[in-house]
């Protein structure tokens, strides 16, 4: 069963909109499964709600460890079809590993989101930085440039990677101008 509890505070914490498409998702789900009339969705709406639920209580569950929250971020990939959302759970997971300091890793799932999103700013953002910090400077470097042309990523983490670029291509002094944008 999805819904264990139909009664869960964490919902009460979600914004409203998300809150009515978890009911709706919750009726019209359970009522298909009960009413055994499976025939009448198909596996993919089927998979589709089920990975809204599992994001749905990812995001207010407590997790013991990273581990265990990319492990949910990765089933949910498993049953979406929705290149947006596939792309934001692969940014996720690549941040996650990032602050694991799995850099390999990282890379790796921040090419993925942008294989399916490519102008999402924070995967190039982030890309971008890990790639630095892998001392891959010109690569990366042209991940903050296409992270910049879109023109919504957050300015203060594109300036602190770019304050690291010119930092660690030893052109002190424009990284010291980007870190100070950065704040």
């Amino acid at each position: 069963k999805f819904f264990p509890n139909n009664e869960e505070n964490w919902k009460n914490e979600l914004p409203n909109e998300i809150k009515t498409k978890i009911e709706s998702a919750r009726i019209f789900f359970e009522d298909q499964l009960n009413n055994n009339r499976n025939d009448s969705i198909d596996n993919n709406t089927k998979n589709e709600l089920k990975a809204e639920i599992l994001y749905a209580h990812s995001l207010n569950r407590s997790y013991q460890n990273i581990e265990e929250k990319l492990k949910d971020l990765k089933e949910i990939i498993s049953l979406s079809s929705d290149k947006f959302f596939i792309a934001n759970l692969y940014n996720t997971i690549g941040f996650y590993q990032l602050r694991l300091q799995l850099l390999e890793e990282s890379i790796e799932n921040f090419k993925k989101a942008i294989q399916f999103r490519p102008n999402f700013p924070y995967a190039n953002d982030n890309l971008g930085y890990s790639l630095i910090m892998q001392n891959n400077l010109d690569e990366g470097f042209e991940y903050l440039q296409s992270a910049l042309k879109t023109e919504k990523n957050n300015l203060g983490y594109s300036y602190r990677n770019h304050g690291l670029y010119f930092h660690k291509k030893g052109e002190l002094e424009k990284a010291k101008e980007n870190f100070e944008l950065a704040f």
